[in-house]
């Protein structure tokens, strides 16, 4: 952190200068009240992820030491000072977050992202909050660049670590239309651009239904395409209600977007080319879409597409008989290959059976190790099951209002390995005098990276590598003008000249 600086978060990022022939350093963060070391922590790169989780309100100083080869001091910085900014969010008098279960060698270790507003460890630790006049968030994510998303009442936008606000979704209220309200989901894409789910009223319509819809907008809020119901379902202007549409996902290497309908228990699968539906899974939307039966879930919440083709559902199942009805989460196959069966399926049993059934909201998504994440919507569980259905991880969310204990619903949770999944390093250092250059993954997921290497003769070399997290790769700079690296995950572009190696 800058010296001297106020951050927001408890899981810290630490960079600092490159010193020539050293081969460890050492990272020491003090309490600045008392001066008592809370911890250390040594790399073999100018950058770590600090991974012992620091408090919020607190003052923390801190200095790194490098050493050589042989374990010997070369150089000791100056101590550096930062502050950790209060969060009421993470105050346990207001807050409270209970780990009723933990195994910690069946769950894949990181941080949950509640849609409560905050980020939480495995212990329940907060590491970062949304406070300030921020009501209820949904939707809460982390982007690939290290910022977040996150739908707040009827406006989506996306903000830094340190809480500025670097995009909004516009008031549109042109000729044509008006956007009534924003909701339920959205999704950065990576090139930079955002699909928002809507719902809009037509001026020239002299009826009163909000049609849902999908509009993507660049970082200036011009739109770039637009999607509405209104021109592919059925309707008379008179009669007809729009869908409840609750959830997209965007495959960027299809270049299609699924969309969940609740009310009308169904998947559609939208050609963002085109803007044609490919397919409805649950519902007949007209005689030219192919229209396949689902026999299996009902008011379903969030949805999926896993590597395999299939889909992860979370099926509310709130059906005609909502006395007879039980959560479950599904993974389907793919319609278009046959017909649709469950290939796995996850149903709740808890024992206070009235949780068995969540009426709204809820959400499930698979993690890296195969296992599931799963949020119980207007209840307050956040919970990691495997494929066997043992629940292995279990957190219960409360607020405290009027000094009473309520329970915080939970809409969806969303893992996270760290804050810093993409950020890496390229840097110079000299040793035994010659330099040498590192492309360093200083971040917690493995990454990918196009390295472009321009030799004296202006010949350009393009090579690609990826990068396991903590890993790192030494490039060649025999003759060279210039090295760029670029983050094929956050697109991030960091480069060295050859001025800046000392040739």
């Amino acid at each position: 952190p800058e010296n001297n600086s106020t951050i927001n978060v408890t899981q810290v990022l630490f960079r600092f200068d490159v010193i020539n022939q050293a081969e460890t350093y050492l990272l020491q963060i003090y309490d600045a009240k008392n001066s008592q070391r809370i911890h250390s922590q040594e790399s073999a790169h100018p950058a770590m992820i600090c991974n012992k989780l620091l408090k919020f309100g607190k003052k923390y100083n801190w200095n790194i030491s490098s050493y050589n080869k042989e374990r010997k001091l070369i150089k000791q910085s100056p101590i550096y000072t930062f502050s950790i900014a209060k969060s009421v969010r993470a105050n346990k008098a207001n807050q409270k977050v209970e780990i009723v279960l933990s195994d910690s060698t069946k769950y894949l270790d990181g941080l949950i992202m509640l849609d409560n507003n905050i980020i939480i460890d495995r212990k329940g630790e907060v590491v970062f909050s949304i406070d300030s006049s921020f009501t209820v968030i949904r939707d809460f994510e982390l982007t690939k660049q290290g910022t977040f998303t996150f739908l707040d009442s009827s406006l989506f936008m996306e903000m830094d670590m340190n809480k500025r606000i670097l995009w909004k979704s516009p008031v549109i209220n042109n000729d044509s239309i008006v956007v009534k309200d924003y909701h339920h989901d959205m999704y950065k894409t990576s090139y930079g651009t955002y699909i928002c789910m809507a719902l809009i009223k037509y001026k020239k319509i002299k009826h009163h239904v909000k049609y849902s819809c999908l509009i993507e907008f660049d970082k200036l809020n011009q739109i770039k395409w637009f999607w509405s119901e209104k021109d592919f379902y059925p309707n008379d202007t008179l009669k007809f209600k729009a869908s409840h549409m609750n959830a997209l996902h965007f495959n960027e290497e299809e270049n299609k977007i699924y969309v969940s309908n609740r009310d009308l228990n169904s998947i559609i699968r939208i050609d963002k080319n085109s803007g044609m539906i490919d397919y409805s899974y649950g519902y007949n939307v007209n005689d030219s879409v192919n229209y396949f039966i689902n026999p299996h879930f009902k008011m379903q919440h969030r949805l999926m597409k896993l590597p395999n083709g299939n889909f992860l559902v979370f099926n509310n199942d709130s059906g005609e008989n909502a006395s007879e009805a039980r959560t479950s989460i599904m993974e389907i196959t793919n319609p278009e290959i046959g017909e649709a069966d469950i290939v796995w399926e996850y149903k709740f049993n808890f024992e206070d059976e009235i949780e068995n059934f969540v009426p709204r909201m809820g959400g499930a998504s698979r993690l890296a190790n195969d296992n599931i994440l799963i949020a119980t919507g207007v209840f307050n569980k956040s919970f990691e099951i495997t494929r066997d259905g043992e629940i292995v991880w279990m957190a219960r969310c409360s607020q405290y209002k009027n000094n009473e204990e309520a329970a915080m619903p939970i809409y969806r949770n969303n893992y996270i390995s760290s804050l810093y999944p993409y950020q890496f390093e390229l840097y110079r250092v000299k040793r035994d005098a010659e330099n040498a250059v590192f492309l360093y993954n200083v971040g917690s997921e493995s990454s990918d990276f196009d390295i472009s290497i321009t030799g004296l003769d202006n010949k350009v070399t393009l090579t690609q590598v990826e990068l396991k997290a903590g890993a790192f790769k030494m490039l060649n700079t025999e003759k060279i003008q210039s090295i760029d690296v670029r983050s094929i995950q956050s697109g991030t572009t960091k480069s060295i000249k050859m001025a800046q190696m000392g040739k």
